[in-house]
């Protein structure tokens, strides 16, 4: 069985000033979301440190650490019966904020929580995300509903809140947490929380995976249990999201799922080494190398990519150039607020630079939305001196190791 893809960039909550690092899944409004990811990270990482959620911030915004000192609003003294139904919903909202699936990794809320001497968070503050101003608006309803929180516990004023247990030093949910695949594309959080509803089976927290491209939900998610006996008791009965789906849902432990991965990744490293043997003579004999000085280099390496996107970056264009199979890029040369880049392609890629070129030309593929470049190779003098100005980088490095100095920025050809 082929093991799923995992996409390790995610979509940003949707918040108000700022919303949970992840969204809650456990309550019927709330929504959680995966990774991690901003930087994007390989399933290895993933496995190592399962963050694969992204961060309070918004993209490329620095956090806030610094707790606001101003006086929070006041809550008022009165208390009213909240609807059962909506009570439930808060609380579960508020818990999950402060669970260890998501305060450890949410650093705006974690800034709060550190600072206070008692772990206090301002209530107004958390009232203020932009999941439980979809739930109300009103300051009264979400104390009065949070004073039923069996993990919960507010001050004196009812002004802050905090966790009765206190955060654990290290948490580990690798082992309660499953991967499942195969939910319909069009499900929302709420649909995958009342279908693990329906099969009695309560979780902590869904993370739902998203594409890399369009950020679309990607039919995969990882759900957390409250123990390892509870995902392993749900990971061995077989389940259909509809009844009348031909199909069952993949379904195995978190931790099986990235050994599953591995393997499957060296599996196809031992494969793409295998046809790269096959077709050696091949690329040596269109390859041949060229004499530069005392350095030789292969032709038909560097492509020249123009008309960018100022706001495009070399993870973008490498996949661009990586999208056709079996072609690997060693380097790509992108200057600072330049609308062109040098690709520099592995001596071992099954195609040229001219034969890369002429797929990406017949295709149109666009680089960015709306954007096909002018692609080119370099030939010629202009070949020459690209490559000698490697050469001559690696000539200044090796001379200052041989002369014993250390320290400095690598120079990366």
């Amino acid at each position: 069985m082929s093991v799923p893809e995992i996409q390790t960039e995610q979509t940003q909550p949707n918040r108000g000033k700022h919303e949970s690092a992840n969204e809650q899944s456990t309550s019927d409004n709330a929504e959680t979301q995966t990774e991690p990811s901003a930087t994007c990270v390989t399933a290895e990482q993933a496995a190592d440190t399962f963050d694969i959620a992204e961060q309070t911030e918004q993209p490329n915004a620095k956090v806030n650490t610094e707790v606001k000192t101003e006086v929070q609003p006041k809550v008022k003294s009165e208390r009213i019966e909240v609807d059962p139904h909506l009570a439930s919903q808060i609380i579960n909202q508020v818990e999950f904020y402060f669970s260890n699936s998501n305060l450890p990794r949410d650093k705006y809320l974690l800034s709060f929580y550190e600072s206070d001497p008692e772990n206090m968070v301002p209530i107004p503050e958390i009232a203020s995300f932009a999941r439980m101003k979809k739930l109300t608006s009103d300051l009264v309803t979400v104390v009065s509903a949070l004073e039923k929180s069996t993990k919960l516990r507010m001050n004196a004023q009812k002004t802050h809140i905090t966790r009765i247990e206190s955060l654990p030093n290290q948490i580990n949910l690798s082992k309660s947490t499953i991967y499942i695949k195969g939910i319909p594309l069009s499900s929302t959080l709420d649909d995958i929380s009342t279908k693990f509803s329906e099969w009695n089976a309560p979780v902590q927290c869904i993370r739902m995976l998203r594409q890399f491209d369009n950020k679309s939900f990607n039919g995969s998610a990882f759900i957390e249990f409250a123990s390892e006996k509870m995902a392993k008791a749900f990971v061995e009965h077989k389940r259909k999201w509809h009844s009348e789906d031909e199909n069952e849902l993949i379904v195995m432990m978190r931790n099986d799922y990235f050994r599953a991965k591995k393997e499957q990744k060296e599996t196809k490293h031992i494969d793409n080494n295998d046809q790269d043997k096959e077709n050696q003579p091949e690329i040596k004999k269109r390859k041949a190398p060229t004499q530069l000085g005392p350095h030789t280099y292969k032709k038909d390496l560097l492509m020249k990519i123009s008309t960018l996107p100022l706001s495009i970056d070399r993870d973008a264009i490498k996949t661009y150039v990586e999208s056709l199979e079996n072609v690997k890029c060693k380097f790509v040369d992108l200057p600072e607020n330049s609308t062109s880049a040098v690709v520099r392609l592995k001596e071992d890629s099954t195609l040229a630079a001219s034969e890369v070129i002429e797929k990406l030309t017949e295709s149109k593929k666009e680089i960015s939305k709306g954007i096909v470049p002018q692609l080119s190779v370099l030939t010629g003098e202009e070949e020459d001196k690209y490559w000698q100005a490697i050469f001559d980088r690696q000539d200044r490095r090796e001379a200052n190791l041989g002369k014993g100095r250390r320290g400095g920025k690598k120079q990366r050809c």
